[in-house]
């Protein structure tokens, strides 16, 4: 059941008022539980997005390698797909919606070449199409896009595939929990943080080595596992105000006086508010005069 609270505080000689949505009630102390074994937990849908241009000709050996380590630590409830990209005609669906099993390995080693340039916005379409194909069979994606370089192609000029990626991510169905990127080598770091906060949770990593790609797999697996889809729109009605989303598993902060979360963790989230004094919350289009709300002291909040 939803709960809305509320504080007055001072942020540095500005006084402000604080709301903290909650669905779980307010137990603090977000402590994160034992994440349930993959035989009983909700699947997530797992889609690695490769990088085969000729940059990668000798890393992709070791780079498939570790996708196949990842795909041997998904649960039974799991999906994978599998897309690996190059120029802006050579891109494939390798693998869609399949179950983890020994001859996903035989047809990964089937990828470990390289091919030709480097376009971004083909693969993120896919990833796309993918998820809206198959998100009646699992609700909750998580994407790892891995490249070593920067979008190159041939058929069109570089900020027509700017373009065509940012067309690309704004298509990117609500599904996706996180769209994670992984650079290597030799990257545009601004542009993958884009790819990355174009979701939820999404974030951007740098890979010193190639054998870093299974580690941060398992540390974003550990991120998504067991969240649960649903939808909720926040707002206020100050302009100024911002929203903060905190779970025991991640956080993130939105940089206006509007906010969507989609996916929830099973054990505590929070939303908070920070805003003028005399503004009105909205949840979901149901409006809340925050005068009203119940009043809690900042001191509750400490241990």
């Amino acid at each position: 059941m939803m709960s809305l609270y509320r504080y007055d505080t001072t942020i540095g000689k500005e006084a402000k008022t604080v709301v903290i949505y909650s669905k779980e009630g307010l137990d603090t102390k977000v402590v994160p539980s034992n994440l349930a074994s993959s035989s009983d937990r909700a699947g997530v849908h797992f889609v690695h997005v490769i990088d085969r241009s000729y940059s990668m000709t000798h890393y992709i050996k070791e780079l498939i390698d570790n996708v196949k380590k990842c795909v041997d630590e998904m649960g039974k409830n799991d999906l994978l797909s599998i897309i690996w990209f190059s120029s802006s005609d050579i891109c494939e669906v390798l693998i869609k919606g399949a179950k983890k099993g020994p001859e996903l390995h035989d047809l990964l080693d089937s990828i470990a070449s390289v091919k030709h340039l480097t376009c971004f916005s083909v693969p993120l379409k896919k990833v796309a199409e993918c998820v809206q194909d198959l998100k009646a069979m699992c609700p909750n994606f998580m994407v790892t896009f891995f490249t070593d370089g920067q979008p190159v192609t041939d058929e069109w000029s570089t900020d027509q595939e700017y373009d065509r990626i940012r067309s690309a991510l704004a298509e990117m169905p609500e599904e996706v929990i996180a769209l994670n990127s992984v650079g290597y080598g030799y990257y545009n770091r601004e542009l993958l943080q884009e790819i990355s906060d174009s979701t939820p949770l999404g974030k951007t990593f740098h890979s010193h080595r190639i054998s870093e790609y299974h580690e941060i797999f398992k540390h974003n697996q550990g991120r998504a596992t067991g969240l649960t889809h649903r939808k909720v729109e926040f707002s206020c009605d100050d302009i100024n105000a911002r929203i903060l989303y905190l779970s025991d598993r991640d956080s993130s902060l939105f940089l206006s006086n509007t906010a969507t979360v989609s996916h929830w963790s099973p054990d505590k989230n929070f939303v908070v508010f920070v805003m003028n004094e005399g503004s009105t919350v909205t949840v979901d289009d149901k409006a809340y005069d925050i005068a009203l709300l119940p009043d809690l002291r900042v001191s509750n909040f400490r241990d």
